[in-house]
């Protein structure tokens, strides 16, 4: 007899939730700005930029180094380039997150991803990780789909389900991924070390985990 599937839906951010993707971000990161002949930036500068999608961070990137923003277009499509080649060479997940995953999955949870990395990287770098698998679906930045904190993407997902049956819940590690959750009037968790510089406790989540272990003894499963 199979088991029952759980009514929760997982919805998980990318970055900074279940993986730590930065160190290869500040590689491609560093060699845009080399090449345009701006000053490099530590991984956790680099950090306070993350979670708004490709172009923001470019964006951010360039008026921090004080460099002329008609540079964008150029500088933007150097990192994405850079960045889309070698997206895994240092990333690995958070921690907490691969027991985490194999309970949710051993459990019968619906798990799926939202994040405002590229969809063709997200695929890729969960590909490479063999993680790909574990997921209903993986939504991604596209043209002409407003990112997070939009509902967009979200509701594509819960659509994708019976939402009268089942109970939508985001998981990610910034104020983005709350603020995402809330337009779509789904529930929330944060969990802490992830890529945001605020006090993640204070970012309105409905429930806020010191690290992902915790999210097994929140759920009621």
């Amino acid at each position: 007899m199979s088991k029952k599937t759980s009514n929760k839906i997982i919805i998980f951010d990318l970055d900074g939730t279940l993986i730590h993707s930065l160190p290869d971000m500040s590689i491609a990161m560093n060699k845009t700005l080399k090449h345009f002949k701006l000053r490099t930036l530590s991984e956790e500068k680099l950090q306070e930029f993350v979670g708004e999608g490709m172009l923001k961070l470019s964006e951010n990137v360039l008026k921090f180094s004080g460099a002329d923003l008609d540079l964008i277009d150029n500088f933007f499509s150097m990192y994405r380039k850079e960045y889309s080649e070698n997206p895994y060479n240092l990333t690995t997940l958070m921690p907490g997150v691969k027991d985490s995953l194999k309970y949710l999955l051993n459990k019968n949870v619906r798990i799926n991803i939202c994040t405002n990395k590229r969809q063709h990287v997200a695929e890729k770098i969960l590909k490479l990780m063999n993680l790909s698998d574990n997921f209903d679906f993986i939504v991604g930045a596209k043209e002409n789909v407003p990112l997070k904190p939009h509902r967009q993407m979200i509701d594509f997902i819960c659509n994708q389900y019976n939402s009268n049956e089942n109970e939508f819940i985001m998981v990610g590690d910034t104020n983005v991924d709350i603020m995402a959750a809330k337009n779509a009037g789904i529930s929330s968790i944060i969990v802490d070390g992830g890529y945001t510089n605020k006090d993640y406790k204070s970012l309105g989540a409905d429930i806020c985990l010191n690290n992902m272990s915790e999210l097994k003894s929140v759920l009621n499963l």
